[in-house]
């Protein structure tokens, strides 16, 4: 399905054009569709059926891109093929990776909340409140993917996982990691009234528990707040628990991912598991 690019006025190619000067305004693509750039990201969204529009490459990455169709069964998504510098002059900025594609958001978008959070058996599941920074939230789907979350809940002023940058930032696991967008406070809610779900917040104020201290129960969320003014109080009021990592002295906080992904590897790995029964997580 190669397409030599003859015209950037080709409609086709409309979600390619000036991607750079749309997104200094804000046009992040919260329409139907995303923009997944190198092939790191590309093999990902063909590894989900669907899911892949179309494809718009430099002619230095045709072997490579066509390599990725064959290997995912992927030979009728559309190919835009051109010049280096011509890519660059259509999507307005520098394509270092020599290739991009647009993507269906509906794939990613449409999950319930029983594929986010499973309701029967051990999970552990990943919570962001109000994460605003565009690399911070791709690197928390990063988190979830290291140290094995099921899934991770979107709240709201949060920026979009499926912003070009934020896919980047998450090495594509924001296409493999199920999220669901969601008002968190009563989603929370639900979870621990009705499944059996145990949440823990994460903070760096007096008062909370220390994170070694912290024993994982058998379904789980932990939660991650803004960069700037933690979680809210609303989501607070829905946690069980709020823990805060030991640090040395005059280190009052880390970035919001690396916190997050300290958390998830003490709780997969060193926090051990109690019955669901027991959302307090007490030994």
């Amino acid at each position: 399905m190669r397409i030599d690019v003859e015209s950037f006025d080709d409609p086709r190619l409309a979600e390619y054009r000036a991607l750079r000067d749309r997104e200094l305004v804000g046009e992040d693509g919260r329409s139907g569709t995303f923009i997944g750039e190198g092939l790191l990201v590309i093999e990902r969204m063909l590894a989900l059926p669907g899911a892949t529009r179309s494809i718009l490459a430099a002619e230095r990455r045709l072997a490579e891109i066509d390599a990725l169709l064959e290997r995912h069964a992927q030979p009728y998504v559309p190919v835009f093929v051109t010049k280096d510098h011509r890519v660059e002059a259509l999507t307005g900025f520098q394509m270092h990776r020599g290739a991009i594609a647009s993507g269906d958001r509906a794939i990613l978008q449409g999950r319930s909340l029983h594929e986010v959070a499973p309701t029967t058996g051990p999970a552990l599941v990943l919570a962001a409140d109000g994460v605003g920074d565009r690399d911070n939230i791709g690197a928390i789907f990063r988190d979830g993917a290291a140290f094995g979350a099921h899934g991770l809940l979107i709240g709201q002023h949060c920026h979009d996982p499926l912003y070009r940058k934020s896919i980047r930032s998450s090495m594509g696991y924001a296409l493999s990691v199920p999220f669901m967008h969601c008002v968190l406070p009563s989603t929370l809610k639900m979870l621990r009234r009705d499944h059996g779900y145990s949440v823990l917040g994460t903070v760096c104020r007096p008062g909370a528990r220390p994170l070694p201290s912290i024993r994982r129960t058998e379904r789980m969320v932990v939660v991650v707040g803004n960069e700037f003014r933690g979680i809210s109080p609303e989501v607070e009021a829905e946690c069980d628990q709020l823990a805060f990592i030991p640090m040395r002295a005059g280190i009052d906080s880390l970035n919001v991912s690396v916190a997050g992904a300290v958390t998830l590897f003490h709780l997969a790995h060193g926090g051990g598991t109690l019955p669901t029964g027991n959302p307090s997580g007490q030994a």
